[in-house]
């Protein structure tokens, strides 16, 4: 569907020190762009940018430089770097399967423009997966099955048979810890469990009360950014929950228009979102997610 209440959208950045706001926020030099992640060492973000009529896959310094596109095919969504910071996982429009590309970030500046890197197909499932993360050691991808009940499935990142895990919408993984954290769709809070062993066995825990999935959290090894909601799932402010104080502090204000991804750099210094501009009158793609995939 369609809107007019907003403009194109784009990404902003926070500087965050002490998990306060020191630097008002600020927008990056980059075009229609959106669902930003951060590279490993927190050098490079990878996002979409809706160019020529299609979501396709950029990549740029963090502070929005030197923008490169790397694919020119199929509509992408949101995606990560893998732990050794060579591969990005995504899903792509049609048919919303994961692909795996080899993107090293500064080799890929080197290259000609228009060049593109190796990807392949990870998944050929007849049923969609979306917003892959990576296992700790590389070697498999965690998403999500969208439909009447939301899913989260795990695939190797090599392709292979997937493994349908347990119910969850919405996936990200705390490599440190070894544990994923997940929303449900439609459900206040964030969950967590370990990925040691059977993660299909293991307990499971509410870390954040104030949260509802798909999107708008990320996760780093001092805690958690998400989109906090109230009682009526309107959105209230970017928190953050301390893993250490199991408690959530308000970072800013919630981002107008959408509802944002969000990404926090690996030392935890500065935080991007996604949202709408103030231009009004312009037309902005938005897809549905909820009962259809994404």
């Amino acid at each position: 569907m369609f809107s007019v209440d907003g403009g194109q959208p784009e990404i902003h950045a926070l500087t965050i020190e002490n998990n306060r706001i020191v630097q008002k926020s600020e927008r990056l030099p980059l075009q229609a762009a959106s669902v930003p992640t951060f590279s490993r060492d927190g050098r490079w973000i990878a996002f979409a940018s809706l160019v020529d009529g299609l979501n396709s896959l950029w990549v740029a310094d963090a502070r929005g430089q030197q923008p490169r596109r790397v694919t020119y095919t199929g509509e992408v969504d949101r995606g990560y770097w893998s732990p050794d910071g060579k591969h990005f996982a995504f899903h792509i429009f049609p048919g919303f399967q994961d692909y795996v590309a080899d993107i090293d970030p500064e080799a890929e500046m080197r290259k000609p423009e228009g060049s593109t890197p190796v990807t392949h197909e990870v998944t050929k499932a007849p049923f969609g997966m979306i917003g892959p993360d990576w296992s700790p050691d590389g070697k498999y991808l965690y998403a999500t099955r969208p439909g009447t009940s939301y899913r989260i499935m795990r695939v190797p990142a090599n392709g292979g048979e997937v493994e349908d895990l347990f119910e969850g919408d919405g996936v990200r993984i705390e490599p440190s810890s070894r544990r994923i954290f997940y929303g449900k769709g439609g459900v206040f809070g964030l969950f967590v469990r370990s990925l040691d062993g059977d993660v299909r066995l293991n307990p499971e825990e509410r870390v954040v009360p104030d949260f509802v999935a798909p999107r708008g959290f990320d996760v780093n090894q001092r805690g958690i950014y998400y989109l906090g909601r109230n009682q009526d799932h309107q959105p209230v402010a970017i928190r953050f929950y301390d893993f250490a104080l199991r408690k959530s502090f308000d970072v800013a204000p919630a981002p107008r228009g959408r509802v944002p991804s969000i990404a926090i750099s690996p030392d935890g210094s500065r935080l991007l979102y996604d949202t709408l501009s103030d231009s009004v009158g312009s037309l902005t793609l938005m897809r549905f997610t909820r009962g259809a995939p994404r």
